[in-house]
């Protein structure tokens, strides 16, 4: 079995991987048609929150502007889109967003996460650890998971992804969905990985940072939030096109909870979640507003 580990220093590996993995592709999904919504939704046409540009993502190893517009917008090959390239350039991006945050946050350091590409000949299935359920996933399994065990596993089952631009979101049928959606549930999971290494980081440090309580739904929101502010880099670096916004808040009200359910949080909450981190870019006012116990301990407010 091959891992993909992401971080700065080991991105270039990351790279070169790549290429096997591609090969060995097992999803791909119909080329989405485009939307006919007129114009990118801007972070500050979202909300009357000021919002500004982030610092771009590190020089080292950057990869040139076109191929990553490319990459981020849903990939093209033979007419096909190649899920799993998709997948990891996102994955990618992300790591690139959150090294930039934890390199400028004081008494964080570079956060390290394996990711998972589930129906990749080299991965056909995967375990999960015993402390996360210990559940085999093949690549039509019908969720994507973060295990905290170890460094962190972000696990993405790829034909369950290549059913996104089908319209089919994880057994739900938002009005819209496609690359965006799709790109929101991996950095979704990546942000309950941000979650962990905060909580871990500094608890290390002595800051008694306190974890979520079982079933907290605010767990989820933030993962949400943080979602949202890789979305507010991702619009500034020109990967926003025109119906991506619509996906984005389709899906996400998709597996809102339902009355009688406070798990995940409604519909409204998940999409004020989001729309939290895209109209301000800001990490820390996720982190006020959905993890007020760590909050208070960082002194933040």
């Amino acid at each position: 079995m091959r891992l993909v580990v992401i971080s700065m220093k080991t991105r270039l590996r990351a790279r070169l991987l790549l290429a096997a993995i591609v090969g060995a592709a097992m999803g791909v999904a119909p080329v989405a048609e485009a939307s006919s919504t007129d114009a990118a939704f801007s972070p500050a046409r979202m909300s009357s929150l000021p919002s500004q540009p982030t610092p771009p993502p590190p020089e080292e190893e950057e990869l040139p502007e076109a191929e990553n517009r490319e990459a981020l917008r849903s990939s093209k090959s033979g007419g096909e889109i190649n899920v799993p390239r998709f997948l990891s350039k996102v994955t990618q991006d992300a790591d690139r967003v959150w090294v930039d945050y934890f390199a400028q946050t004081p008494g964080l350091e570079e956060p390290f996460v394996t990711y998972h590409l589930v129906g990749t000949t080299q991965e056909p299935t995967y375990t999960l650890s015993r402390a996360c359920g210990g559940a085999t996933i093949d690549t039509d399994h019908k969720n994507a998971y973060y295990c905290s065990t170890g460094e962190g596993d972000i696990v993405l089952p790829v034909n369950t992804f290549a059913r996104i631009w089908q319209g089919d979101f994880f057994g739900r049928a938002p009005k819209n969905t496609g690359d965006f959606a799709a790109a929101f549930v991996v950095v979704h999971e990546f942000g309950h990985h941000i979650q962990d290494e905060i909580l871990k980081q500094y608890n290390e440090r002595g800051v008694p940072v306190p974890n979520y309580k079982r079933n907290d739904k605010n767990k989820e929101l933030i993962a949400d939030c943080f979602a949202g502010t890789w979305a507010f880099s991702a619009y500034y670096k020109g990967f926003v096109e025109p119906g991506d916004y619509d996906e984005a808040i389709d899906s996400v009200r998709a597996i809102g909870d339902p009355p009688g359910v406070a798990s995940h949080g409604t519909p409204d909450e998940r999409q004020a979640a989001f729309e939290e981190g895209y109209n301000t870019g800001e990490p820390t006012r996720c982190i006020i507003r959905y993890w007020p116990g760590a909050a208070a301990a960082l002194g933040l407010s």
